[in-house]
């Protein structure tokens, strides 16, 4: 993943003192919005482009409205800082051309209430994770540019771009409590031109067979409750993802996930996963019973883009129902291949 530093253009009309290191300051106008619009275009997964070409998901407009979600919130936790993650809609992305973007959150205190300045942070199309943009305050705008880098790539249908109104717990403290509504409305302007694309390329010409990781070994531990679903204990799975640069093309039919376990593991456990079309998970049905159980996935339209670096397809193991009282602890393996031929 390339480094990205955002760089803010404008801060908040009123500044608030924030955790983390301060963001430069600048002013920069913004232009009125014409309400909540989606980029234009549909993915066809088998549409392989011959030649050269351009992908302009702005329809005409040089502003887009990518986010506008007002969610209820109630964080209580004794930490060191706890995030409220925003995302676009699927089926809408930042599109290569933005160059500035403007983000308003607003809300209002809670007669109760224990945190200090939030700070938002952002993780664009470019980045491995999320970085500090700036102070936040109820109603105000924060601007800042990104790069031509930062966009999301043509063809996706969930956007790569991440907002988060991050909370601290206010100074001598650890607890964070909040309860009531959070609103963000992310705007976005074009800026830069639109790139020319050479022809979709296909990971899989002339091979069978992409290898998206394998003998990833992790660690479970659940506590039983056989009339209910079981609680994650000590080792709470986390979801797999292909290997950095590797994708699944429109062009495999199956993506194939083996899940192994040593004899003395007795808990059954299960697969879900998704796609690169959704962040909602499926629960995939096995092959196979015992030590070793067989997924085969099919692709359909959750293909990565074509031009992707890194897939959005994740994969994420859990206990089936029913689980044995008790604790239940140990390891597994699993491995995952996208297939030309299903």
């Amino acid at each position: 993943m390339r480094p990205r530093r955002l760089v803010p253009l404008v801060l908040l009309a009123l500044v608030l003192a924030g955790c983390a290191e301060p963001a430069a300051e600048g002013a920069l106008g913004a232009s009125a919005s014409p309400g909540p619009q989606a980029p234009e275009g549909a993915w066809v997964p088998d549409a392989m482009g011959p030649a050269g070409h351009a992908h302009d998901a702005w329809g005409g407009r040089d502003r887009l409205t990518v986010i506008d979600e007002t969610r209820p919130v109630s964080p209580l936790f004794l930490a060191e800082h706890w995030d409220i993650v925003f995302v676009p809609p699927e089926g809408v992305v930042v599109p290569q051309g933005a160059r500035t973007v403007e983000a308003r959150f607003d809300w209002s205190d809670p007669p109760l209430k224990s945190y200090s300045e939030p700070d938002l942070y952002v993780k664009t199309a470019a980045d491995a994770s999320p970085r500090r943009v700036g102070s936040l305050a109820p109603g105000a705008p924060l601007v800042f540019e990104v790069s031509a880098n930062d966009s999301d790539l043509p063809h996706q249908r969930i956007s790569a771009w991440e907002f988060r109104f991050r909370f601290y717990p206010e100074v001598g403290d650890r607890l964070i409590a909040y309860m009531g509504e959070l609103t963000l409305r992310v705007d976005v302007e074009r800026g830069y031109d639109v790139p020319l694309l050479p022809p979709h390329p296909d990971p899989l010409e002339g091979k069978d067979e992409i290898v998206l990781f394998k003998d990833s070994v992790r660690e479970f531990g659940f506590l039983g409750r056989s009339d209910s679903s079981p609680i994650c204990l000590r080792a709470c799975p986390m979801p797999h993802t292909p290997d950095d640069g590797v994708i699944v093309p429109a062009s495999a039919a199956i993506v194939e996930v083996t899940l192994e376990l040593p004899k003395d593991v007795h808990t059954r456990l299960g697969l879900m996963y998704h796609g690169a079309d959704t962040r909602n998970w499926t629960t995939a049905k096995a092959e196979g019973e015992g030590e070793r159980r067989v997924f085969r996935i099919p692709v359909g339209e959750g293909a990565d883009s074509p031009y992707a670096h890194q897939s959005q397809w994740a994969f994420l193991v859990y206990a089936e129902e029913p689980v044995p009282h008790g604790a239940h602890h140990g390891a597994y393996t699993l491995a995952a291949r996208a297939l030309r031929e299903g």
